[in-house]
């Protein structure tokens, strides 16, 4: 009988030992673990280097283009001064070529209105274009007997003008008078001169130049006689006496009349 009671204890433990324990049925979890993500993307932040680019500012330098030149006189159906009556007194205008510079350069010849009449003009040049005697020899003489006038009317008429040009010319090239130099202002009677003025014996302190009238003779102490031409000084009086005629370091300044 105990030993059946015993079997039966251990068939009840063997059975019991079958049943499972009741435990937690938790399981590690599937969601993905958060991370930190770091975008790749290039920031649009400025950047904070300056740039390499130097800043546009306006230059130091004074300009190197000329300043606008006068206008030209020309014939009709060009561009430029037309008419003479687009022209005021003491304009400034542009007519034919002349050597001007030391070194045998040639720029056009700017010109003073002196006067008006009609569909005339006349202009004296603005600047002492070249160095000559009014004539060779110590003599009395007419102007146009002069060796100064027969230069104009050839050698520089010949260089200064084209044939274009030329043929708006109404009278001989001249030199101003006496009296149309009392005429005019200061301003425009004190002139300079171009360097290839000077290059060829005029006195570049002294810009004195010639006018057209032979003023007569001058008879000095010792019985020498001077044959004289009127002149302007350096600064700008008009000399009746004036120099000797065959006097160095003189300068000219041509006058034209034009037709427009």
């Amino acid at each position: 009988m105990k030993k059946g009671i015993c079997c039966f204890v251990m068939l009840l433990l063997l059975c019991g030992c079958a049943i499972p324990v009741n435990q937690s049925t938790a399981q590690t979890p599937t969601q993905e673990p958060v991370t930190t993500q770091f975008s790749t993307e290039v920031p649009t932040q400025e950047p904070t280097q300056a740039p390499t680019e130097a800043p546009t500012q306006e230059p130091t330098q004074a300009p190197t283009e000329a300043p606008t030149q006068a206008p030209a006189l020309v014939k009709k159906g060009s561009v430029g001064v037309q008419s003479v009556s687009e022209l005021s007194m003491y304009d400034v205008v542009t007519f034919g070529r002349y050597t001007q510079g030391a070194l045998g350069s040639e720029s056009p010849i700017e010109w003073y209105v002196v006067q008006k009449e009609g569909n005339r003009a006349m202009l004296l040049s603005k600047y002492a274009l070249d160095s000559k005697r009014y004539h060779d020899n110590n003599t009395k003489l007419a102007w146009e007997g002069s060796d100064l006038y027969k230069w104009l009317n050839h050698q520089f008429k010949e260089s200064a003008f084209t044939e274009q040009e030329t043929e708006l010319l109404t009278a001989p090239v001249t030199l101003l008078s006496f009296s149309q130099a009392n005429e005019l202002p200061k301003t425009i009677l004190v002139c300079a001169s171009t360097d290839y003025a000077v290059s060829n014996g005029g006195d570049q302190n002294r810009c004195i130049w010639w006018l057209s009238d032979y003023s007569g003779a001058v008879e000095y102490w010792d019985g020498t006689i001077s044959h004289n031409a009127s002149a302007v000084t350096e600064d700008g009086t008009v000399a009746r006496e004036g120099y000797q005629v065959n006097f160095n370091s003189k300068f000219v300044r041509p006058v034209i009349i034009v037709e427009l």
